[in-house]
């Protein structure tokens, strides 16, 4: 006898909130239509259990005996959620797992955690213990705490919980959020992509949480402030005075403004105010070039050239962990002539990828 079942989580955009985690501030997400599909099939008479990915062109089949051991195939990150559900008593059976993407060019961490999504809500359901969202996250990605999982998680988090269709105002200190139906009927975000990758290195990580670690004791010593993400843009002023060096008052002033354009575009968002997004979308790219001191020329040369175009709204840098993306808003009626003037302003150059969110 077979039995089927589907489940779908949507493909979450950070849209504003560059470095705020890194002070537990303020991050926009908006969630798409698109996403991420499992299509479940159980037959209890199989004893083994087999994986197949649309865009890998391999089935796997592991047999439920080994479900324990060590795979190096792609499915092996998936394998873990099973062996958490297996510890938590639940006895596998014969299964048919089909995993479908209907996401423009996503990244290869974006589709392994969707996979480990998709994976804990259907054994979730299969095995009947009924555990919360948050359990399957921590058990799909790990604890948020960890400077390596933060970023995994804050993806999984929107994705997770919240909905097609909705920004998503997350607090990543609490992990409080607020979500809002958005209506892009009128314009659209695209993604603009080097062929060469977007990377941001580990030392610049650590030289950013350094200096954060700086304004933060340096801070505390006139006033409580328990972490650096619970300010906003109006505090720059104020705290600005306490700090001596002028690269501390830059990286305080990225800080505490983004936080405020994260709350600010939603509320844009909600109201339609396109032309006010954008500019906002340019002040926050200014900002991380010339107060967070990102130096990657490559990416400068692109937006650059972005912002030239008179059909752009605004467009920045998204950053999410180690790897980034340039993104442009712009009114969906403009979408083909956009693309055709970047590839002449682009061509024996620079080769990019245009995709519409």
């Amino acid at each position: 006898m077979k039995s089927n079942n589907k489940f779908f989580i949507p493909q979450s955009i950070k849209i504003f909130g560059n470095f705020t985690n890194l002070t537990q501030g303020k991050i926009l997400t908006v969630l798409l239509n698109s996403g991420f599909y499992l299509s479940l099939e159980v037959e209890k008479k199989k004893n083994y259990i087999t994986f197949s990915h649309d865009k890998s062109g391999e089935d796997i089949h592991i047999h439920i005996t080994d479900l324990q051991k060590r795979n190096s195939s792609w499915a092996s990150p998936i394998l873990k959620v099973f062996k958490a559900f297996i510890y938590k008593g639940w006895n596998p059976t014969g299964m048919t797992f089909r995993f479908i993407n209907t996401v423009n060019q996503p990244f290869t961490e974006d589709i392994e955690i969707a996979q480990k999504l998709l994976t804990s809500l259907a054994l979730n359901y299969l095995s009947n213990i009924s555990l919360s969202k948050i359990d399957l996250l921590q058990i799909a990605i790990g604890e948020k705490h960890s400077k390596i999982n933060f970023d995994n998680y804050l993806y999984g988090f929107t994705s997770l919980l919240g909905k097609s269709g909705e920004i998503m105002l997350l607090d990543s200190h609490n992990f409080e959020y607020k979500t809002y139906p958005s209506d892009f009927n009128d314009v659209t975000f695209v993604t603009i992509r080097p062929e060469k990758e977007i990377i941001i290195t580990e030392d610049f990580y650590k030289e950013r949480l350094s200096e954060l670690e700086t304004i933060k004791t340096t801070i505390n010593n006139y006033f409580e402030v328990p972490y650096l993400g619970a300010l906003q843009g109006e505090d720059h002023e104020w705290l600005d005075k306490v700090l001596e060096e002028e690269n501390l008052k830059n990286r305080l002033r990225h800080i505490v403004n983004e936080n405020t354009r994260v709350e600010l575009a939603a509320h844009l968002i909600k109201d339609k105010q396109w032309d006010k997004l954008g500019n906002l979308m340019s002040d926050a790219y200014d900002s991380a070039v010339l107060d967070f001191e990102i130096n990657l020329p490559e990416v400068g040369f692109i937006i650059d050239i972005v912002k030239s175009q008179p059909t752009v709204l605004g467009s920045d840098l998204i950053i999410t962990g180690k790897k980034g993306e340039i993104i442009a808003l712009l009114k969906k009626s403009d979408i083909k002539n956009f693309k055709k003037a970047m590839k002449d302003e682009l061509k024996d150059k620079i080769s990019v990828d245009i995709s519409k969110f």
